[in-house]
């Protein structure tokens, strides 16, 4: 892709694979034992944001923003459509969510004990 112009309704289209598509995979990523790791580079992490390794074995992912990525695609779809005044309800009303979110977000980790917080181990 690289030297590409991009389209608007490719853009577009990643949005929707982002804001819509399965974390499955990234479920997976969190619970792998297998140490076969060249199947890795099958699996869809298109939707994780950050993953860490806790000192006691646990894992911390961090997922994209969907609320974001729908945020960005009703807008656009309110330009390109010349949308009125029920899209920018949506947004307003989605914007308040994601700032509850947020807000409730930043409390847990506000909470969270000194050395994070501790992940049950998987079963195999």
């Amino acid at each position: 892709m690289a030297g590409e112009a991009v389209s608007r309704e490719k853009v577009l289209e990643e949005l929707q694979k982002l804001a819509f598509g399965n974390c499955g995979d990234v479920v997976k990523l969190a619970f792998w034992k297998d140490a076969d790791v060249s199947r890795l580079g099958k699996l869809d992490l298109r939707a994780l944001a950050g993953l860490h390794s806790a000192a006691n074995g646990g894992v911390e992912l961090r997922l994209i923003d969907r609320a974001r990525l729908i945020e960005l695609l009703l807008e656009a779809t309110a330009e390109q459509a010349g949308a009125g005044d029920a899209v920018g309800g949506l947004i307003s009303a989605m914007n308040g969510a994601a700032n509850r979110l947020s807000a409730g977000a930043a409390q847990y980790e506000r909470d969270a004990p000194p050395g994070g917080w501790e992940t049950p181990e998987a079963e195999t």
